[in-house]
């Protein structure tokens, strides 16, 4: 019985080893556990620095670079979303409107409440001429996020294509509240500015582009600093137009398409010229 008894205890040395193995297993196992929610941070807090990098390289005006950094970032981001979005963002503004519609549609429908997902697909939307749709998905993201600075611009946007002059100053005023670096924004309120003729608004804002902007085309930048120059010259004069002549004038149209062409003649030409009449100006000045 004893030497039977003795032939069924393990060995000391054949026991040993695989304890340790099982305890090595558990422990590597337990490690491996605890280290994934700081991985997943840790791969989070990666994509996001690419993506601040990838956002100073679009405010130099050098979006090849940025786009090679923000689908680094979306490599590596894991499940967050951010990334995706920001770059969907990146083709609407070079008007890869296809590309941006592939990335935020998806991340939109999977995450309901993602404010910013509603924004960047309402911002696609917009660019393809879909102002419905981009009206409700502006609407959506702001009724989650308030703070939303991308949805208000896309507001301000819509607005102004709409010709609704004032909404769209409040709402681009908004964004640039929400989210003053943005140089899209600033730029955006500085057209709309000019457009309902307050002059020095726009010539501060164009300032502001330049100052939040770091694009390095100097050519550009020289052409905006002559822009604010005359805008600011402008918002000196009481008035801009001087009228004169009789109350009522009335000019022959014709119509080409869908276009109202008038015939005008320049420094007393026999030969008129036609010019196409601006349906979606504020004002259109004919003179003498």
């Amino acid at each position: 019985m004893r030497i039977s008894d003795a032939a069924d205890v393990p060995k000391p040395g054949l026991f040993r080893p695989t304890f340790l193995i099982i305890l090595t297993l558990l422990f590597n196992l337990g490690a491996t556990a605890s280290k994934t929610p700081d991985v997943q941070k840790a791969e989070v807090e990666n994509s996001r620095q690419l993506v601040k990098q990838a956002d100073k390289l679009i405010k130099k005006g050098n979006v090849i670079e940025a786009e090679k950094l923000l689908l680094r970032a979306v490599n590596v981001a894991g499940e967050d979303s951010f990334p995706k979005l920001r770059l969907a963002q990146l083709y609407v503004k070079l008007r890869r409107l296809t590309e941006a519609y592939d990335i935020c549609y998806p991340i939109a429908a999977a995450e309901p409440k993602n404010a910013y997902a509603y924004a960047v697909l309402g911002s696609t939307m917009l660019g393809v001429g879909r102002f419905k749709d981009a009206r409700g998905l502006f609407f959506t993201a702001l009724k989650m996020d308030r703070k939303q600075a991308l949805a208000w611009a896309g507001f301000g946007m819509l607005e102004f294509y709409e010709n609704r002059i004032p909404q769209s100053l409040n709402n681009l005023e908004e964004a640039v509240f929400q989210d003053p670096e943005q140089p899209d924004y600033v730029f955006a309120l500085a057209q709309v500015s000019a457009r309902a003729e307050k002059y020095k608004v726009a010539a501060d804002a164009y300032y502001r582009f330049l100052a939040v902007s770091k694009d390095t085309d100097d050519e550009r930048r020289a052409r905006i600093k002559g822009l604010i120059n005359f805008l600011n010259f402008l918002g000196q004069r009481q008035s801009l137009y001087s009228t004169a002549g009789a109350v009522k004038t009335s000019v022959p149209i014709v119509l080409t398409g869908n276009r109202p062409v008038i015939q005008l003649r320049i420094n007393n030409r026999d030969e008129p010229l036609n010019f196409v009449l601006d349906t979606g100006s504020g004002i259109s000045v004919i003179s003498d």
